[in-house]
């Protein structure tokens, strides 16, 4: 049998609202909701751009939910023709669109989800806007190498370079509550500036024996943990220094995102929604002690 090997990335989830006065709620509870608008015959999407995303299925699991994301392409096909041969037109029926689909599964336990990855359906941004409701905002979080966490949070480990690229926000509402002025600071910059991407580049004074010149300031360390949870970052190159020896440790804060790569049995060009999620509950698994090192034990509390 042929088969395609598939992607599957990990985020942390959040919902919740500015407002002080709103009930608490969890991703889990929306997609209860969603469910139900769902049980209820009603169909369940959002204009983001020029672009129509739609839940086209949610499933309730033992574990959470399991669903398919549709993004609703408009635009007319091309022709098809052989090499050499004559051209024949593909027609879309009216009303119908080219579809695209992305597969994800929630685990309400760690507030963790598997998103099938799929550039020409949905990204984890838009994948938020789709989930959040009036009031409320989701963020969908990357989950980092835990092992880049712990030497990021090291007393000793010191911030001689850091190199960062990151894409225009798509839901200012994300970034109200930042913690840090740095990265509220970058985001007021693109915001003013209109800017689609910002490229820095941040460097001690590595000639300097002065640890106050030779390093970055430690507290933004934190400010680049942040940064990667919260914004589009495409890089998040960091070299670290170990004070007490000299030695440098390079990480990378993009590319160690945990993820897995599964090789799936396709019909025709794609694998059956089925086997996807089996693939999906196997690469759960696979990186279930990642995960556990990344948010604790359910119930115990996560890297910090």
């Amino acid at each position: 049998m042929p088969t395609r090997k598939y992607t599957f990335d990990f985020y942390g989830t959040s919902y919740a609202s500015s407002n002080p006065e709103a009930s608490a709620r969890t991703l889990g509870e929306r997609l209860n909701d969603i469910h139900e608008i769902k049980n209820a015959g009603q169909p369940y999407y959002k204009e983001i751009g020029i672009l129509t995303y739609e839940v086209r299925e949610l499933v309730p699991t033992e574990y959470g939910f399991k669903g398919v994301v549709g993004k609703h392409r408009h635009i007319d096909l091309p022709p098809a023709a052989f090499v050499g041969g004559d051209e024949r037109e593909l027609e879309l029926d009216e009303g119908e669109n080219i579809l695209e689909k992305t597969h994800f599964q929630y685990y309400a336990d760690m507030g963790v989800i598997v998103v099938q990855r799929n550039v020409m359906c949905i990204g984890h941004a838009k994948l938020a806007i789709l989930f959040a409701e009036a009031g409320y905002t989701c963020a969908l979080n990357p989950v980092v190498n835990p092992a880049d966490l712990r030497k990021l949070a090291q007393g000793n480990m010191m911030l001689k370079h850091a190199k960062i690229s990151i894409a225009r926000p798509t839901n200012p509402a994300l970034f109200q509550g930042l913690e840090h002025d740095f990265n509220n600071t970058i985001f007021q910059s693109m915001d003013q500036t209109g800017s689609a991407k910002l490229n820095a580049e941040f460097r001690g004074d590595g000639r300097s024996r002065d640890p106050e010149r030779r390093y970055l300031d430690p507290g933004i360390k934190r400010a680049f943990r942040e940064l990667t949870a919260t914004f589009d970052v495409e890089k998040c190159d960091i070299l670290l220094e170990d004070i007490d020896t000299g030695m440098t440790h390079p990480i990378d804060l993009v590319a160690d995102r945990v993820l897995a790569l599964k090789q799936v049995e396709t019909v025709g060009r794609n694998a059956t929604t089925i086997d996807i999620f089996r693939a999906m509950e196997e690469a759960k698994l696979e990186q279930q002690y990642r995960l556990e090192q990344y948010f604790g034990v359910p119930g115990e509390p996560r890297i910090q």
